[in-house]
C-alpha cells in the first residue's frame, strides 16, 4: 500500500530499495538526475510527467551542459521510472519511446609513445611510474589497481585477475583476466628508464 506522488519522493524510495543492490555512486546518479529534472520542471507528480516536459528537460540540459550529459540523465530517469512502475508507483513509464540525442562517435583517447614518455618524465616517484606503466599496459581503472591484492595474481594460470570484492565492484561488475606476460617489461625492465 505504499504510495508516492512526487518526483522528490522517488529519490527516497530508490535509496531505500536499492541501497543493498546498487553502489553509492549509482544511487547518487539517480538523485542528481531526479533533482535536475525537478530544477527544470518543478516537483511535479509522477503521473504528470509528459513527453513535452521530458523534451524540455533534455533541451535545457544540453544547452547548459552537453548532449552527452542530457543523454546520461535521460537514461537514468528512464531507469528510475521503470523502478517506479515495477513498484507500482506509476502505471506507465513516460520515458519509454523518448529518443536520445545522436552523438558523433569519437576516436578513443590514447597516448602516443612520445606523450607517455613526457608523462613519465614528469613523474619523480619510481613507485608512481610503475603504477602509471601498469595502468597503460593493463587498461585497468584506478579503482581496480588500488584494490588489487596478492591473491589476484594466479601464477598457476599465468594471469592477473581483476574482479569484484566484498568492498569493491568493478565499474561494469564484470571480472576479467590479464596475462602476466604483458607486465614482464614493467617487472624486469622499465620501458621508460631513458626518460629520467
Amino acid at each position: 500500500d505504499e504510495k508516492i506522488r512526487y518526483m522528490s519522493e522517488l529519490i527516497e524510495k530508490i535509496f531505500f530499495y536499492y541501497k543493498h543492490s546498487h553502489s553509492p555512486k549509482t544511487l547518487e546518479g539517480y538523485k542528481t538526475a531526479i533533482n535536475k529534472f525537478i530544477a527544470v520542471n518543478g516537483n511535479i507528480p509522477l503521473n504528470q510527467i509528459t513527453f513535452r516536459s521530458i523534451e524540455m528537460f533534455k533541451i535545457r540540459i544540453s544547452e547548459v551542459c552537453s548532449k552527452t550529459t542530457a543523454n546520461i540523465y535521460t537514461r537514468t530517469l528512464k531507469s528510475a521510472l521503470y523502478f517506479a512502475k515495477n513498484y507500482g508507483f506509476v502505471y506507465e513509464n513516460p520515458f519509454v519511446g523518448i529518443k536520445l540525442f545522436k552523438i558523433p562517435e569519437k576516436e578513443p583517447l590514447s597516448f602516443e609513445t612520445e606523450e607517455m614518455q613526457l608523462i613519465m618524465q614528469t613523474i619523480k616517484e619510481p613507485y608512481l611510474k610503475r603504477i602509471v606503466a601498469f595502468a597503460e599496459t593493463s587498461g585497468a581503472r584506478l579503482g581496480e589497481i588500488l584494490n588489487l591484492q596478492w591473491k589476484d595474481i594466479r601464477e598457476s594460470r599465468n594471469i592477473l585477475h581483476i574482479g569484484n570484492k566484498d568492498d569493491f565492484l568493478t565499474k561494469t561488475r564484470k571480472e576479467r583476466n590479464i596475462p602476466l606476460s604483458m607486465f614482464s617489461h614493467i617487472i624486469n625492465e622499465d620501458p621508460y628508464k631513458n626518460c629520467e
